[in-house]
C-alpha cells in the first residue's frame, strides 16, 4: 500500500474518534487544529515506524498537545502544511465530525467523573482501546487503568440507579 492510501485510511479510522478524544480536553476550534497538527505528524512520520500502532500513536500525540494548551505552553510548535499532498489536507477538510444526541447524553453524565476518570472511560469504551493501549497513551500502568475504568463504572451505575428510582418516585 503507497504512503497517500495508508494515510489516507488512517484518516478515514481516526478523525473522528480524535475529535472526540481532543473535545473532551480543549475548545472545539482548538480541537480540530489539534487534530489537523497530529494528521500533519503522522505524514511526515511514515508508516514504518508506527505501522500496527497508529491508534496509540494518534491519541497520544493529540493527548500531548492538549496537555501542551491545558499547561499553557500554548506556543506549540505547528508543522508547515505545505509539504503535505493536497489529497490530504482536503481530505483534513472535508472530514467534519457531528456528535449523535445520545452520544451527548452520554458524554454528560461522564462529565461528572474526574478528568482521570473520564479520559480512561472515553479511550476504552468510545475509541475501542486495550488497557494496554490505554497505559500507552496515559502513562498509567495496565493495572491501574483497570482500576479506574472499574471505579467509573461502579460510579456511573450508581449515578444511574438513582437517576431511576428518583424517575420512579416521581411518577408514583
Amino acid at each position: 500500500m503507497n504512503k497517500n492510501q495508508w494515510f489516507a485510511d488512517i484518516l478515514h479510522l481516526y478523525e473522528k474518534r480524535l475529535l472526540r478524544y481532543a473535545f473532551s480536553k480543549v475548545p472545539r476550534d482548538l480541537a480540530h487544529e489539534i487534530v489537523q497538527e497530529c494528521f500533519l505528524r503522522l505524514w511526515r512520520e511514515g508508516s514504518s515506524r508506527i505501522e500496527g500502532r497508529e491508534g496509540p500513536w494518534l491519541f497520544n500525540v493529540t493527548r500531548n498537545l492538549c496537555l501542551d494548551w491545558i499547561k499553557g505552553e500554548g506556543k506549540r510548535q505547528t508543522s508547515p502544511i505545505e509539504d503535505v499532498p493536497l489529497a490530504a489536507t482536503e481530505a483534513l477538510a472535508l472530514n467534519k465530525m457531528l456528535q449523535a444526541e445520545e452520544e451527548n447524553q452520554l458524554l454528560q453524565m461522564i462529565s461528572h467523573l474526574d478528568e482521570t476518570h473520564q479520559e480512561v472511560l472515553r479511550l476504552r469504551f468510545q475509541e475501542d482501546f486495550s488497557y494496554k493501549e490505554i497505559s500507552e497513551i496515559t502513562g498509567h500502568s495496565v493495572s491501574y487503568v483497570g482500576v479506574l475504568i472499574h471505579e467509573s463504572v461502579v460510579s456511573l451505575r450508581k449515578g444511574l440507579l438513582q437517576k431511576n428510582s428518583k424517575a420512579q418516585g416521581d411518577a408514583v
